[in-house]
């Protein structure tokens, strides 16, 4: 074991010379290979960005041990190549399914089966911190503990809760019927919920395939099937549970009891409404008719249904089978985006198709959906979809080759929720080769992390960043909303909003009719000039980030700056007062208001940084006053007060005495 550690520390502060993100879709990220099977991947985007990769590897031992990586968010791996080794534990020749997602502090959860204890496959889970070490221990914390070979337990999913602790749940099959075990661990993996966790039993039949989302106040909800008859083809009904965080079922709904869901239909899109309940969708041959089709349910967080029992039939069209639907929620607009695979009946030709529902089931995008890709002799299937600022994204994988999965490409689309295209098909990967196990998770910046398994014998990993605009590759981005405000006779003041997203700028640099004027610190969002009256001016601004990448420009704005001696002079029409000025402990502010309109106020100090923001969100038409206490304290001396009420932008210089 000593050498052991010796090597992980080794890789451990090795970082990789890789490159960033690939922008090439004939040159996707290489993540992990070399000689053997690298399979299985599983990615996880932090909230600061940072994305992990798991895999199952089986080129140094022939056992399939468990890697990680760590990429920040230009894509660069962290870790020496190949990752950190989580376990070379004993595994089975033949691989089930397994789970990883980051924790609410950055740290990777990697929850898989192995066969250590007696040959016996029992649930392991490991967490992982951003340097690579385990804090779980080498040999992580076994979740069950069998040594009888009349039990297996298999098919894990893990959740990262937002109050730091981690759910753990599987199925547990044995000499009577299987069972879900359900795991909440706390930090420092301390077991909340007693040694043997809960269970979800019962003699009805088999409960199998769990998974796992956060409802409210810390609570779990848990998918699952209940199954009988025989296993290859069984009476399939799914249901929704919650559980608080003691452990304690707060109730169990059954989502669809109409049957006709097949084997091998076993993960389904399962995603939060953002209100305590969760969206379902999968399809099914309730019918016995040899067709499929796609039903979308809502569970609220209380357990009742605001859809259709058994399910909303997303498309009237049920001459044509339908499967692998991916759906993505919004929240806002309490929608669900469905994307789907449609045959003809026979399977011979293959499309994509897409709707919209709103949180009762009705279509929104007509009764029979609109069709993406119309049916052809080119395979093709949904991969994810997500949210991408005011419209979703789905990520595809097409054939190049007719009636053929040799030679798959992935692709993108993006829609509207009016139904109309942001872009369509642009090309992720157009390398010519067979890829399987799509995993995918998106950043809080509405890029997507997309991972795949790639090859026909000795598989590797590779993936691609997924910009929300339909870009590939790492983006930089640009400073927002630039604007300008003219105090007579010639001084301006420049004022803008931070680059969207968790990247902040090393500094920005201002640039005034094409030439570089000045560079100013990535903290500051405002900066005054003096120029000279007679002259129309122009700006716009480039955000520069570490290791000399540079964002495009800004939106370019125009000031006019006339003489003072211009009789076309305009005359300045105050629409701002700060009385008494200077301020001494609190001052009155009057504003004028076009319309009744939210108005926005900043405080802003000669070095264009901010120091106080404010909101009135109940501005009347007209003349409006209020009463400014500064609750930052301002040390004495000149600051600026911008305000913004609707399309008016007014700047007024103060003086702060205490």
């Amino acid at each position: 074991m000593k050498a052991l550690f010796v090597i992980f520390a080794a890789m451990m502060f090795c970082v990789s010379l890789a490159a960033q993100w690939s922008q090439n879709a004939a040159f996707p990220t290489h993540i992990a290979g070399g000689d053997g099977e690298q399979v299985l991947p599983k990615t996880a985007v932090t909230a600061a960005g940072n994305v992990y990769v798991s895999r199952f590897d089986n080129a140094a031992t022939g056992n399939y041990d468990v890697y990680l990586q760590r990429l920040n968010q230009q894509g660069v791996q962290q870790w020496a190549a190949g990752g950190v080794l989580v376990s070379n534990q004993p595994s089975m020749s033949w691989l089930t399914d397994y789970d990883m997602t980051a924790d609410a502090a950055g740290n990777a959860i990697v929850c898989f089966q192995d066969i250590r204890n007696a040959g016996v496959n029992n649930m392991f889970v490991y967490k992982v911190d951003p340097s690579g070490a385990m804090q779980w221990g080498q040999n992580g914390i076994a979740l069950s503990t069998d040594t009888s070979t009349d039990f297996a337990n298999y098919s894990p999913k893990v959740y990262g809760a937002q109050d730091g602790y981690v759910y753990a749940a599987w199925q547990r099959s044995g000499t009577g019927n299987d069972v879900i075990r359900i795991h909440r661990l706390d930090p420092s993996g301390q077991k909340m919920w007693g040694e043997d966790g809960v269970s979800l039993t019962s003699t009805a039949g088999e409960y199998t395939w769990p998974q796992l989302l956060e409802s409210a106040n810390g609570d779990i909800l848990v998918k699952y099937f209940i199954d009988s008859g025989p296993f290859w083809a069984p009476i399939r009904h799914m249901y929704v549970a919650r559980y608080n965080t003691q452990g304690v079922q707060l109730w169990n709904t059954p989502i669809t009891e109409a049957g006709g869901i097949s084997a091998w239909n076993q993960i389904v899109s399962f995603e939060s409404d953002g209100m305590g309940g969760a969206v379902l969708a999968w399809y099914d041959d309730r019918n016995s008719d040899m067709v499929n089709e796609v039903y979308v349910a809502r569970v609220l967080g209380d357990g009742s249904l605001s859809t259709p029992a058994g399910g909303a039939l997303v498309t009237s069209a049920t001459g044509n089978q339908q499967y692998y639907p991916v759906i993505t929620v919004d929240t806002a607009q309490l929608r669900i985006y469905v994307f789907f695979k449609i045959t003809d009946a026979d399977q011979i030709t293959i499309g994509l198709c897409r709707q919209l529902l709103d949180f009762s089931g009705t279509r929104l995008w007509g009764e029979t959906g609109v069709n993406m890709l119309n049916l052809s002799s080119y395979v093709a299937s949904p991969v994810y979809s997500w949210q991408a600022g005011e419209s979703v994204g789905v990520i595809y994988e097409e054939g190049a080759i007719p009636s053929s999965d040799t030679e798959m490409h992935l692709k993108a689309s993006c829609y509207r929720s009016n139904g109309n295209s942001v872009f369509e098909a642009v090309v992720l990967a157009t390398t010519g080769t067979m890829k399987y196990h799509f995993d995918c998770d998106k950043s809080p910046d509405n890029w997507v992390s997309l991972m795949w398994e790639d090859g026909s014998s000795a598989m590797d990993i590779y993936g691609m960043r997924v910009n929300g605009d339909g870009t590939i590759g790492m983006q930089y981005p640009a400073p927002r909303n630039l604007s300008a405000t003219l105090i007579p006779p010639s001084t301006i003041i420049l004022n803008w909003e931070a680059p969207q997203g968790s990247m902040t700028p090393s500094n920005y640099e201002i640039y005034m009719n094409d030439n570089l004027m000045q560079v100013v610190s990535g903290d500051l969002t405002l900066y005054q000039l003096e120029v000279a009256p007679g002259a129309v001016y122009t700006f716009y601004l480039l955000a520069d980030y570490p290791e000399n990448h540079q964002s495009a420009p800004s939106n370019t704005i125009e000031i006019i700056v006339v003489s003072a001696a211009d009789e076309l002079s305009p005359a300045v029409e105050s629409s701002l007062g700060v009385y008494p000025n200077p301020v001494i402990s609190q001052a009155e502010i009057m504003f004028y208001s076009k319309t009744a309109s939210p108005a926005e106020f900043s405080i802003y100090n000669l070095k264009g940084q901010r120091v106080e923001q404010f909101r009135i969100s109940a501005a009347k038409a007209g003349w409006n006053s209020f009463t400014w206490n500064p609750i930052s304290k301002p040390a004495s001396g000149i600051y600026f007060v911008r305000m913004d009420c609707g399309k008016d932008k007014v700047v007024k210089k103060i003086v702060v005495k205490w």
